[in-house]
């Protein structure tokens, strides 16, 4: 993550960049659904909250997230399925996981800085991370909304999902390899996620669903902060009230010194997507795109650097209430 509202506004805004001639934009403008599925399907397994499947879907969506390796391994893996040339469906699927892997590296270290991973901490101690972590990306996606590409109920990924120009036959051979599942069972795990992803992102902005959470959570014994952080306000925040500057934070890998506005880290993730669709689109119909993806950044989606994982993170501050960071 972040959430899905932030994913759809960055790919649409790539989208809108592309040239007018763009043979990509073409693509996209035919197969919007795949586009926009691609965009947020890699969270998908992440939403198995509970069963037997959960641990295995978790390890299924952090194989891509949080790999040592170049994090565009699963567009070359998909790729193969058409060695000769990537089908049009097939490709805009990709290129809107290309966009989810370019804004989960740039605004990560961000949110994991004020956040911390809660890794080897107590169970509250985790719970407190994972709380703060959903509620920067919750604000964040209410940013995102101020701007009006996507509302909450127009665009759910419900309709998405199920509105992709593909037929389900294809589109299950794409998942497969798109995520590496190997066994049937594991597949029935991922559909599992996937209805779940449906349900609870449908339910984001249900004010009654929510209501009945902040009750529950209310009873003595119980904390469900980490759960309630990723659903939206009762009521949304007014307009140009959330991230208005620019925010001092330390990158939690390297430490280094960063001072920079939610626009800012936007702009670079746009700058970086549109570099890697113009080298796809200069070799997309050739035998020379899988090589062609090794000459693009693959940085580890937690981190934001290529062979560094969440684990080597080590520069947090976690002091400062999230809210009043959100509004300062």
């Amino acid at each position: 993550m972040p959430k899905e509202i932030t994913h759809w506004h960055i790919a649409e805004k790539a989208f809108q960049h592309l040239n007018a001639d763009s043979t990509l934009r073409r693509i996209i403008s035919a197969h919007k659904y795949l586009y926009l599925s691609g965009a947020v399907v890699m969270d998908t397994p992440f939403y198995l909250l509970y069963g037997k499947g959960k641990s295995a879907m978790y390890n299924l969506a952090n194989q891509i997230h949080d790999t040592p390796a170049h994090s565009l391994d699963f567009v070359k893996r998909t790729v193969s399925l058409s060695p000769q040339q990537t089908p049009p469906p097939v490709l805009a699927f990709l290129l809107g996981g290309l966009c989810h892997v370019y804004a989960d590296a740039n605004f990560h270290p961000l949110v994991y800085y004020f956040s911390g991973t809660g890794t080897g901490e107590t169970p509250e101690k985790s719970r407190t991370a994972q709380s703060r972590h959903h509620t920067l990306e919750t604000y964040l996606d209410l940013y995102y909304l101020d701007k009006g590409l996507f509302l909450p109920d127009v665009f759910y990924a419900s309709r998405i999902f199920k509105q992709v120009e593909m037929d389900k036959a294809g589109f299950v051979a794409v998942l497969k390899r798109f995520f590496s599942i190997r066994s049937e069972s594991e597949f029935q795990y991922f559909k599992q996620a996937l209805n779940m992803h449906m349900l609870l992102q449908h339910l984001f902005d249900w004010n009654l669903f929510k209501i009945s959470l902040l009750a529950i959570n209310c009873l003595p014994g119980l904390n469900i902060d980490h759960w309630v952080s990723s659903f939206y306000p009762i009521k949304n925040p007014a307009p140009n009230t959330t991230f208005k500057n620019r925010l001092k934070y330390r990158h939690p890998v390297t430490g280094q010194d960063l001072h920079q506005s939610v626009p800012t880290i936007a702009q670079s993730v746009h700058q970086k997507i549109l570099n890697g669709f113009k080298t796809i689109e200069g070799h997309w119909n050739k035998s020379t795109l899988s090589s062609a993806l090794d000459l693009l950044p693959g940085p580890n989606l937690y981190t934001g650097i290529e062979g560094f994982q969440k684990s080597e993170m080590k520069y947090f501050s976690t002091e400062m209430d999230v809210i009043e960071l959100i509004f300062k």
